[in-house]
């Protein structure tokens, strides 16, 4: 009877320290998922910043935030309200919203010299984009290009459209001219339901702002 006593204490050990370190495995392969995250936004502002310099150069360099990296910073958005920026890379790729917003589309007319643009950004709704549940109308936006001009847009519609039937209808496209474009619209886009256990979902939200 003591020997079983003695096995079950030992055994009772053995668990215990097998828990022990499976939550400090875990904690620290948390840690490092954070650590990396934030060390990566810190490098996609440096690629920020070097980036406008680049561009009010005339130089046409594109400031990967890291070498073997395929994105890069074209434009920065501030929700003023929440006070939070968000650094807006060159594509919407799985790889590119893992870090951030991505760019979807732009779209320019351009009659008489007068452009007109509508600038389409999506990210997950459960990171960048989960801010976009708590936008109201009339909530201000402000979106600056690489070239350092910004824009301020108002909330001034939301939608949610499912891209099985629907289509997000936008201005002719006849090209991505950077430079000086007045922007029309913003188009922020994202997965609906907002916390959804299922990541296949074909419903979209959209925020529009003009």
């Amino acid at each position: 009877m003591l020997n079983l006593k003695l096995k079950g204490k030992k055994l009772a050990c053995y668990v215990s320290a097998f828990c022990l370190l499976a939550a400090l495995t875990s904690f620290a392969h948390g840690g490092y998922i954070l650590t990396k995250a934030h060390f990566a936004q810190f490098l996609l502002n440096k690629a920020w910043q070097q980036q406008t310099v680049e561009d009010n150069l005339g130089n046409s360099n594109k400031v990967k935030p890291w070498p073997w990296a395929d994105i890069y910073p074209v434009a920065k958005l501030s929700f003023d309200r929440f006070n939070i920026t968000q650094i807006v890379l060159n594509n919407d790729s799985g790889q590119a919203l893992a870090f951030g917003p991505g760019l979807n589309r732009i779209n320019i007319t351009n009659i008489k010299s007068e452009s007109s643009s509508v600038f389409v950004i999506s990210a997950h709704n459960d990171t960048h984009f989960s801010i976009l549940s708590e936008l109201q109308l009339n909530d201000s936006v402000t979106l600056t290009l690489k070239s350092g001009r910004s824009q301020t847009f108002k909330v001034s519609n939301t939608a949610i459209m499912d891209i099985k039937t629907d289509q997000l209808v936008l201005f002719n496209n006849y090209g991505y001219r950077e430079r000086k474009p007045f922007i029309k619209e913003l188009v922020l886009v994202t997965c609906y339901p907002f916390h959804s256990v299922n990541d296949e979902s074909t419903l979209r939200y959209i925020v529009y702002l003009s």
